[in-house]
């Protein structure tokens, strides 16, 4: 045949991780392990939809959908680093996690936010026995209200996730 081929044992072009996309922005924005002083409260009830979302108040939070992307505004008095604390409660109906991306400003700072992974929690109940044999605990699942600072779906970052603020307006959204 005679002919050479340019052949690789990689790709090419190599997508980057998910830990340098995030080391990338951290680096971007001169973190150097210091965070913002002020704490941002942001009030669900005054919220938007896209369309497909389907949002209402209930009465420990935001009922929302699967489908489509709801968005809070909220302003920041300090530039610096924030990390970001969700109250949830997970509703019946399926035993998956919940899935979202976060977006700020519009846009996902770094690829862990397209991803994020709600967990949902299980207890299992009382041992059981039978023939003097232990019977596999049904394992039902917890609907109590669970707090938790975001973080990515892999946790690899060993910590919750950071954003990085200007002072003035923003928004944060999930799809």
């Amino acid at each position: 045949y005679g002919r050479s081929a340019d052949v690789r044992a990689v790709p090419a072009a190599v997508e980057m991780s998910f830990e340098e996309d995030y080391q990338n922005y951290l680096d971007e924005h001169h973190y150097d392990g210091g965070m913002a002083q002020d704490t941002i409260q942001v009030d669900l009830n005054r919220y938007t939809v896209s369309d497909g979302m389907e949002a209402s108040v209930g009465e420990e939070g935001i009922l929302t959908e699967d489908e489509g992307t709801i968005t809070w505004s909220f302003d920041v008095k300090e530039t610096g680093f924030y990390n970001l604390e969700l109250g949830y409660i997970p509703l019946p109906g399926t035993t998956s996690d919940i899935q979202r991306k976060v977006s700020i400003d519009g846009e996902t700072p770094y690829e862990s936010l397209s991803q994020v992974v709600i967990k949902r929690w299980w207890q299992d109940e009382e041992i059981v026995k039978k023939n003097e044999n232990e019977i596999r605990p049904e394992a039902l699942e917890v609907y109590a209200d669970t707090k938790w600072f975001l973080e990515g779906y892999n946790r690899r970052n060993n910590g919750p996730l950071l954003f990085y603020l200007e002072k003035g307006s923003h928004s944060i959204s999930f799809e």
